[in-house]
């Protein structure tokens, strides 16, 4: 009987305990912190760890995620500064920051946002927001060329309103910006065209290096031609000279026929013997009747008579 009696005495005690705020071997992960409250009152912020309190009936331990989330965040319409229609999709990352002061705030102030999802839908409203008031500060090209300007302005709005309720943005980077079709058929036609004008312009370029190639062929064919017509000049001019040279050695040999009569004579007398060649030959005096010296017989040569 008494053993019953103090096993229904333990049990009630067990039950009281389990109706109070008591916890026993609370464990705070490594991607947490945690706080300890008395009558819901933060008493203190911890970090990583196991903590235990059975002697305070109104005592709890809350934990809280400090990780690092991840998410995308889309809008599929947004107007630019030139009024044109683009989808934007971006991706966040953020975390509730860790030290006593944010954490006291988290609690005290923003409790929903303990909930990740709860925190997530928060911040993606806010980034909607910075979406559409950033790109309204740029044209759809400058966008499209500039997307880290973007991503800073998308940031600082999140951050401004990211301060309040104590969580850090990490980071903001751009995954997409789709322009309207109509936009996108516009730069199809656009890029088309440069395409075309860049071949017709190195088409162009083509013909007029063929142009220049020609006239710097030409120009080398009038020089061959001009050091050929010089080549010859001085060839003309050689062989003049050459010419000039023989005519004056000719001239002075012959002038020695003009001044010495002895000297015409055995030229002459050479010549005609070039001409006969060993036939005899004979010189009369001029005005002397040949038949006196030659006989001339019948389709015959003359000879000398006899005697003679």
């Amino acid at each position: 009987m008494k053993l019953g009696f103090w096993k229904t005495l333990v049990l009630l005690f067990v039950f009281a305990l389990s109706m109070t705020g008591c916890y026993f071997n609370n464990e705070v992960n490594t991607n947490q912190v945690a706080v300890h409250l008395d009558k819901n009152k933060i008493v203190e912020v911890v970090g990583p760890g196991v903590y235990s309190e059975v002697l305070c009936f109104f005592c709890d331990q809350k934990e809280l995620d400090v990780d690092t989330l991840t998410f995308s965040v889309e809008d599929p319409e947004v107007l630019t500064k030139d009024n044109q229609a683009v989808g934007v999709k971006i991706t966040i990352q953020a975390r509730r920051k860790s030290d006593e002061a944010s954490v006291r705030n988290f609690f005290t102030n923003w409790s929903l946002l303990t909930n990740n999802e709860v925190l997530v839908q928060t911040i993606s409203a806010t980034a909607r927001e910075g979406m559409k008031n950033g790109t309204r500060e740029y044209t759809l090209p400058d966008l499209l060329n500039d997307r880290n300007g973007l991503a800073g302005a998308i940031s600082k709005s999140l951050e401004d309103d990211a301060q309040k309720y104590s969580v850090s943005i990490v980071n903001v980077t751009i995954e997409n910006i789709a322009p309207s079709t109509q936009y996108m058929e516009i730069l199809s036609q656009t890029a088309n065209i440069k395409a075309q004008t860049d071949q017709e312009v190195r088409r162009q370029d083509l013909i007029n290096q063929k142009a220049a190639n020609d006239i710097l062929q030409q120009q080398k064919n009038v020089q061959v031609s001009e050091a050929q017509v010089l080549a010859e000049q001085a060839k003309t001019e050689v062989e003049v000279e050459i010419a000039s040279r023989e005519g004056k050695l000719i001239a002075a040999k012959n002038s020695i026929y003009q001044t010495n009569e002895q000297a015409f004579e055995l030229e002459r007398l050479r010549l005609l013997k070039e001409l006969f060649g060993n036939n005899t030959v004979y010189f009369l005096p001029e005005g002397t009747d040949p038949t006196m010296f030659f006989n001339f017989p019948e389709n015959g040569l003359p000879v000398p008579s006899a005697g003679q």
